[in-house]
């Protein structure tokens, strides 16, 4: 075999795997940001809230993780301001919300959701 076929076929290994590595991060957060759909219980805590991703730190913990990922949220609200933590799982070829933390306050010590 030729050095630039064996080369070519390491590139194209390379990008087909992040490939699959952000298309499986995008599934995983499409479920976890599902989490936030029609919660009561957030809604009278903080008030009517608006749901943003830290982008800037979650992307490359999430593009690490395979079968188990992590996000974390932050609620703005007209109240006040939350943060949250969703866990995702991949079982059966399917993304499941595992773990769904909420929390508020100066030291986020006030649990507003703990479903794990």
């Amino acid at each position: 075999m030729n050095k630039k076929v064996l080369w070519l076929l390491v590139i194209v290994g390379g990008l087909s795997f992040w490939a699959f590595k952000v298309f499986n991060t995008i599934q995983a957060y499409q479920v976890a940001k599902t989490a936030f759909e029609n919660r009561t219980e957030i809604t009278q805590s903080i008030g009517s809230y608006e749901v943003n991703y830290d982008w800037w730190f979650g992307v490359f913990r999430a593009l690490r993780y395979g079968e188990v990922q992590e996000f974390e949220f932050h609620l703005d609200a007209n109240k006040e301001q939350a943060v949250s933590v969703v866990e995702v799982v991949k079982q059966n070829s399917v993304w499941q919300i595992s773990c769904l933390k909420v929390v508020k306050g100066e030291y986020l010590n006030k649990r507003i959701i703990d479903e794990c």
